[in-house]
């Protein structure tokens, strides 16, 4: 059974000879909050001074699969770069000062090294995926606003290879149709102002992270499923 497929509704203008103009009928009450939701998370972006590159509201298709929530991609820096790990590490925290400006609250921050050949990554882990090549600086962080959580990921990537840094910004929120609008009722703490890897100037010597790994995914809960822990 379909539980809301999401449409574009066009507006039909019917010419009759009193000039009467037809239009479509008016979006149902969740898709009014999951467009409301969206909005939210193109603002979140500007403030951010990054620019949005993709935005889709919240949806369901059916009730057996699992929601897809309202997402904003965005880019906030994109360089070439004699020294990308720094330039890349230097944006994120940027992008790190200008989000907690704008109330949101920080509680994970990693510096991720590159990825080897030999490494066995986690599909489960919470933690950014290793990239080849690469240093990775991410943040993770929440917002709520009316009773509803919303989710920022900045992902600063160096690649010096190539010469090229950029740092960029997702927003999620969750779909109107899930149980819970607040995904951080336990409201992980805020990391300490320039405590992290990505923040400190000192020398990158792998892994490290500062905070709770909780990530929140692109989908909701599968119908009757649980998520792997330190997913939302």
């Amino acid at each position: 059974m379909t539980t809301r497929t999401r449409s574009t509704c066009l507006l039909a203008v019917l010419v009759t000879v009193a000039g009467v103009l037809a239009g479509c009928p008016a979006p149902d009450a969740g898709q009014q909050a999951d467009d409301a939701r969206l909005e939210v998370l193109r603002a979140e972006a500007g403030a951010a001074d990054a620019q949005v590159t993709t935005a889709v509201a919240g949806w369901q298709e059916s009730d057996r699969q699992a929601p897809v929530r309202g997402q904003v991609q965005a880019t906030i820096e994109e360089l070439d770069a004699t020294d990308a790990i720094a330039e890349a590490r230097e944006g994120a925290a940027r992008a790190i000062v200008a989000l907690r400006e704008s109330d949101w609250t920080i509680y994970f921050v990693a510096c991720v090294p590159p990825r080897s050949g030999e490494e066995v990554i986690d599909e489960d882990s919470a933690l950014p995926t290793p990239i080849f090549d690469a240093w990775t600086f991410a943040a993770y962080g929440y917002k709520i606003l009316d009773g509803v959580s919303y989710f920022a990921r900045v992902n600063g990537v160096g690649t010096p290879p190539r010469n090229r840094a950029e740092v960029t910004l997702r927003l999620i929120a969750p779909y109107s149709g899930e149980a819970a609008a607040d995904l951080f009722p336990d409201r992980p703490p805020a990391t300490e102002v320039g405590a992290s890897c990505v923040e400190q100037v000192a020398a990158l010597d792998g892994l490290a992270t500062l905070g709770t790994p909780t990530v929140v995914d692109e989908h909701g809960e599968e119908p009757g499923g649980t998520k792997a822990d330190g997913h939302r």
